[in-house]
């Protein structure tokens, strides 16, 4: 009577883990069926993919940014309003975009001075940046 309770225990532990398991290799197959590709593509047309990757977040951005503009502050989705396109909701958002696409620029571009030229050359650019990100964003 307990070894049988004993083996369905068992059993039933096995089973579960091997549930997992099924469940975890689901997970990295499509995970590799859907990174393979985009590596294999970022190796062999660095460009291509480069322009395709910015396009889409440019696209994603502004679908934000659009959303954004055609509902109004305050008003959900399930209403309807009667003031049509608000573009007071806008600058706000645009600003932080503005603001934190000019900072990935401003660390891009040190981190290419620092991989260009001389270290010197890098910690100049580095305080600068500092100084610049510091007026954006504590100004």
């Amino acid at each position: 009577m307990h070894l049988l309770r004993i083996k369905n225990g068992y059993f039933s532990f096995l089973q579960q883990g091997l549930r997992i398991l099924l469940f975890a290799l689901i997970i990295a197959g499509s995970a590799g069926f859907v990174s393979f590709p985009l590596w294999y593509w970022a190796i062999h047309g660095g460009r291509s993919f480069t322009w395709s990757v910015l396009l889409v977040i440019g696209g994603v951005i502004l679908f934000f940014m659009v959303k954004k503009m055609i509902r109004p502050s305050g008003v959900t989705w399930g209403q309807t309003s009667t003031k049509g396109l608000s573009f007071t909701g806008l600058k706000r958002p645009a600003l932080k975009m503005l603001k934190a696409c000019t900072t990935l620029v401003l660390i891009y571009a040190t981190g290419m001075i620092f991989a260009s030229f001389h270290v010197l050359w890098g910690i100049a650019a580095l305080l600068l940046t500092l100084y610049l990100i510091g007026l954006l964003f504590f100004r």
